[in-house]
């Protein structure tokens, strides 16, 4: 079973959001760019809720894994204990608790496996298409910076009433840039972002199901094991484990180091 410290590293390997698209003020329409901003910010929400979850289903597997040690740390202080050393009936009884714990071990393997394939390994697939769409967005805000600068050049230019023709046509050109890529950039953001949304919603399905998985399978083998012993099936009946129990308390209490109040 991996450690809470790998369980953690889900929400790193996510790709991340490099922030927000630069504002094209002034050179595309107000519904291009807010379009863009809405879109990013959805992205955005998506990919931290992804975060959220991967966080959750790592401490999940931590838990796991810490209940897993209590049950076999509890095997081997009943295991060593003077009562089972002397009674071989309740040897018996650790001896299937054993059996029931290596069962549930299975169990947790599994289900903690099953949490790294969905919040771990599944979504790396996703990380090239958005590292093509951040290459996009990173190209996008290049042009708007230098539409910018073309046009504070331009502004000199005018004020000195000097010829602009030729920062003119750069501007231009950017601008035809800016508007194909701009469009480019919505269409694979949408793309991503819907794939992500879809592979969320899997993820939080597949993870609901792997836990329920979980619970049912070891409630079903500690359920087996209660009822083996309730229905008397188990050498050792209760009243005769309590007898033992009760003897083996009463030698303790005898001994000067244990105070009888």
């Amino acid at each position: 079973m991996k450690s809470f410290k790998d369980s953690l590293r889900f929400s790193r390997n996510i790709s991340s959001i490099d922030g927000m698209p630069k504002p094209a003020v002034g050179i595309l329409t107000h519904h291009e760019d807010l379009a863009l901003n809405n879109l990013w910010l959805d992205i955005m929400k998506s990919e931290e809720a992804f975060g959220r979850l991967s966080i959750e289903a790592g401490k999940y597997c931590y838990t796991l894994k810490e209940i897993q040690g209590t049950e076999e740390k509890l095997l081997k202080l009943l295991g060593d204990s003077n009562i089972a050393v002397h009674s071989p009936e309740l040897r018996i009884i650790i001896d299937e608790y054993l059996s029931v714990i290596v069962e549930v071990k299975k169990y947790s393997d599994e289900a903690s496996n099953t949490a790294h394939e969905v919040l771990g390994s599944t979504p790396e697939q996703y990380r090239l298409l958005y590292e093509d769409v951040n290459t996009f967005r990173k190209k996008r805000d290049l042009l708007v910076s230098e539409i910018e600068k073309c046009q504070d050049r331009l502004d000199r230019l005018k004020l000195k009433g000097k010829r602009t023709t030729d920062v003119l046509v750069e501007k231009e050109r950017n601008v035809r840039q800016l508007r194909d890529l701009h469009s480019k950039l919505l269409t694979e953001a949408e793309k991503f972002h819907n794939l992500r949304i879809k592979c969320l919603q899997c993820a939080v399905e597949a993870s609901v199901h792997n836990q329920i998985n979980y619970y049912g399978s070891t409630t079903q083998e500690f359920s087996k094991y209660i009822n083996q012993n309730k229905d008397g099936q188990h050498p050792m009946r209760e009243r005769q484990y309590l007898d033992t129990v009760g003897s083996h308390l009463d030698k303790i209490r005898m001994l000067t180091i244990v105070d009888e109040s």
